[in-house]
C-alpha cells in the first residue's frame, strides 16, 4: 500500500507540475490536464463547440455532446483566455476548449486511482482561485455561461470506490460494415437516401428518425461528409451521410450504431435516456436529444425489452413515451397536455399506470393506459392528491398514498378501479413512498418524521422497522428480490441542504428491521423540499448489487456484501436508475 501511495503521489506530482505550467502559459484558463495523443471526453452534462481554428469567433463546425470520447491530436494553443486542443472526433477534426476559470469542460478519458483523484482534488483546490457564484461566462464559451460555481471548497469524503471505467459511448462510435445502425434527424420530412454518395445525387427515398438500417459499405468522404451505403427493412437501399451540421452548429442528423440488447443493463435519465452495463461499459444514448430536454422517470418493461419514460416538455407539461431497448420504435403514448409522475409498468406488461395532474388542478388522479397508447382512463376520480402509485406483484392492485383534508392515508385500488380498500387511515404524518414485498403480502412504507413501517396487505398488522425523526428521516425503502432485505436512505444528522442536495447514507436492514448496516456513507441526493422523494435505490435481479443516483456524482452501483462502489455515469441525473429485468 505504501509503495502504491508513493507511486500515486509521484503521478500526482507530475500532473500538478504540468497543470502549473499550463496555468502560467494561458492566463484565465484552468491548469491543463490533457496532452497530445491521449483520449479525452466532454464532461457528461455539457456540450462543447468544435471550431475550425482555435478562436472563439472562428467558424463553428460542430459540437461534442457530453460523454463523447475523442483523441487529442494537437495543442494546447492559448487564445481568448482558453486552452484550445485540436481533436479527432470520428473523423471530424476541429478545435475545442478545455475549460474556463476554475471550471473544466474536458477531462482525460482514463480514470485515475481513487487516492490519486482525492490527492489531486485537495491540491488543485489550493492552486485554482475560486470564482464567485453567478459569474457571467465569456461570450463564445462552450457550455452554460451562467452555471453557479461553488464559493467554498467541498468536503472530500473518501469511500471504498472503484474508479469509473472510460466511457465507451456507443452512440458516438463509427458505424460498422455488416452491423446495424439507426437514424436520428431533426427534420420532420426524414433523411433523403441518394443513389450515390453525393447530396446532388438522385433521391430514391426517405428514412424517418428512428429507422433501423443495415450498413452495407462505406465510408466514402465526399465534400467533407462521410457517406454510408445502407438498406432498411423494406429494402430501400442507397447512400446517406453519417452526420450533417446545420448553420446554427447543431447536428441535423446522425447515423449511429444501435444500443446493445443484452441482459442486466441499467437505464437512467439525464439530458437523455441512457443504458449501460452494470460496470459502466457500453454506455448508450437511446433518445439523442442533444441536451435539449429533461427526462424525469424511466421504467423497464417486465420482459426487459422496452423502456417507458416521462419527458418534460415545458415548465408544467410532460409526455410519456416508449422505446425498444436497442433504441428503435420510439413512440408517444400520452401527449404533453398534463403533468405525469410515478410511472409504473403492470406486471403482465400490457399497461402503464401513472399520476396525472392537469394545470391548476390540485387533485391529481391515478390513470392507466395500454402500451399502444389506447384506452387511457382514470381509475380514481375523487378530490384528493396522490403521492405514489405502485402495482402489486400479481398485477391485481395499485397501492398509493394520498392527502385528505386534515390527514393522510394509504390505500389500494383494483387495477380496473372497481374496488378501493384503505390500508392505513387517518395518518398524522405523510406517507412519502412505499414498496411491495416480492410475494405481494407486505409493504414497506416510509412515514415522514416517524420512520419505515412494515404492514401486511390487509392493513391489520403494522410494525416499525426503522425509526426516524424530522431532522434525520429515513425513506425510499426498496425490497430485495428474495424478500429478505430492505435498502433505504437515511438522512445524515449533519446534513446540510445546500445547492438542492441533502447528504444521505445508503442503508440496508433485514425485512424484520434488524441487522441495520451502513452500505454507502454521505451520498448527495436530490432534494426539492421537505416532501420531495429521493431516487430509491434499486436492487439487481440477483440481489447482489444496488444502483443509486446522486445529483452531484451521477449513477453508481454498490456491491451489497462489501460496499464496493463503482461509478457508471458521471454527470447530473434527472431520473431514477432502474435495473433491466431478467425477462
Amino acid at each position: 500500500m505504501q509503495r502504491r501511495l508513493l507511486a500515486c503521489l509521484f503521478v500526482s506530482g507530475i500532473l500538478l507540475a504540468a497543470w502549473r505550467a499550463g496555468a502560467q502559459d494561458c492566463p484565465g484558463a484552468p491548469p491543463t490536464r490533457l496532452a497530445v495523443g491521449i483520449q479525452a471526453q466532454v464532461i457528461p452534462g455539457l456540450t462543447n463547440n468544435l471550431r475550425a481554428n482555435p478562436s472563439a469567433t472562428d467558424e463553428r463546425i460542430g459540437q461534442l455532446p457530453g460523454g463523447v470520447i475523442f483523441v487529442i491530436i494537437a495543442g494546447p494553443v492559448c487564445a481568448d483566455n482558453f486552452n484550445w486542443w485540436q481533436v479527432d472526433y470520428g473523423g471530424l477534426n476541429g478545435w475545442t476548449v478545455e475549460g474556463s476559470g476554475s471550471e473544466y469542460y474536458l477531462q482525460p478519458a482514463a480514470a485515475l486511482p481513487a487516492e490519486v483523484t482525492a490527492t489531486l482534488a485537495e491540491t488543485i483546490a489550493t492552486l485554482v482561485p475560486e470564482t464567485p457564484a453567478g459569474t457571467p461566462g465569456t461570450p463564445g464559451t462552450p457550455g452554460p455561461s451562467n452555471t453557479p460555481r461553488p464559493t467554498a471548497r467541498p468536503t472530500i469524503v473518501l469511500t471504498p470506490t472503484a474508479p469509473p471505467l472510460p466511457v465507451e459511448n456507443i452512440v458516438n462510435a463509427t458505424p460498422q460494415i455488416g452491423g446495424r445502425a439507426r437514424i436520428f434527424i431533426r427534420a420532420q420530412e426524414g433523411l433523403t437516401v441518394h443513389t450515390d454518395a453525393d447530396v446532388e445525387g438522385e433521391a430514391v427515398g426517405s428514412l424517418p428518425s428512428g429507422t433501423m438500417i443495415d450498413v452495407l459499405s462505406g465510408p466514402l468522404l465526399v465534400n467533407n461528409l462521410n457517406w454510408w451505403q445502407v438498406r432498411d427493412t423494406n429494402g430501400l437501399e442507397g447512400w446517406i451521410p453519417e452526420q450533417i451540421v446545420d448553420q446554427a452548429g447543431f447536428t441535423a442528423h446522425t447515423l449511429i450504431p444501435v444500443c446493445p440488447f443484452t441482459t442486466g443493463r441499467i437505464a437512467f435519465g439525464a439530458d437523455n435516456i441512457y443504458t449501460a452495463d452494470s460496470d459502466g461499459a457500453n454506455l448508450c444514448n437511446l433518445t439523442q436529444d442533444f441536451g435539449e430536454k429533461t427526462y424525469t422517470e424511466v421504467v423497464w418493461s417486465p420482459d426487459g425489452a422496452r423502456l417507458a419514460f416521462i419527458l418534460k416538455t415545458d415548465f408544467f407539461n410532460t409526455e410519456i413515451e416508449i422505446v425498444d431497448a436497442d433504441g428503435s420504435n420510439l413512440w408517444m403514448i400520452m401527449p404533453p397536455d398534463s403533468n405525469y409522475s410515478f410511472l409504473s409498468w403492470s406486471p403482465d406488461g400490457t399497461q402503464l399506470s401513472f399520476l396525472r395532474e392537469q394545470e391548476n388542478d390540485f387533485f391529481n388522479q391515478i390513470w392507466v393506459v395500454n402500451v399502444e397508447g389506447k384506452n387511457a382512463q382514470p381509475i380514481t376520480t375523487d378530490q384528493t392528491r396522490k403521492r405514489t402509485a405502485r402495482w402489486s406483484p400479481d398485477g391485481k392492485w395499485i397501492a398509493f398514498s394520498e392527502i385528505i383534508p386534515d390527514f393522510d392515508q394509504v390505500a389500494v385500488i383494483s387495477s380496473d378501479g372497481s374496488t378501493l380498500q384503505t390500508i392505513l387511515p387517518t395518518l398524522d404524518n405523510p406517507a412519502l413512498d412505499l414498496d411491495w414485498s416480492p410475494d405481494g403480502l407486505q409493504m414497506a412504507i416510509s412515514m415522514f418524521g416517524e420512520g419505515i413501517y412494515g404492514i401486511n396487505a390487509a392493513g391489520d398488522e403494522k410494525r416499525l422497522l426503522m425509526g426516524g425523526d424530522f431532522l434525520a428521516p429515513v425513506n425510499a425503502p426498496a425490497w430485495s428480490p428474495d424478500g429478505r432485505m430492505i435498502a433505504y436512505w437515511e438522512t445524515a444528522k449533519t446534513s446540510q441542504k445546500d445547492g438542492g442536495v441533502s447528504i444521505r447514507n445508503l442503508m440496508v436492514m433485514s425485512a424484520e428491521g434488524s441487522g441495520r448496516r451502513l452500505l454507502v456513507p454521505q451520498v448527495a441526493v436530490p432534494l426539492g423540499g421537505v416532501f420531495t422523494l429521493v431516487f430509491p435505490p434499486v436492487w439487481s435481479p440477483d440481489g447482489t448489487n444496488l444502483a443509486y443516483a446522486s445529483m452531484t456524482d451521477g449513477v453508481s452501483v454498490v456491491e451489497a456484501s462489501s460496499g464496493l462502489v463503482t461509478a457508471i455515469y458521471q454527470g447530473r441525473t434527472s431520473a431514477n436508475p432502474v435495473w433491466q429485468p431478467r425477462g
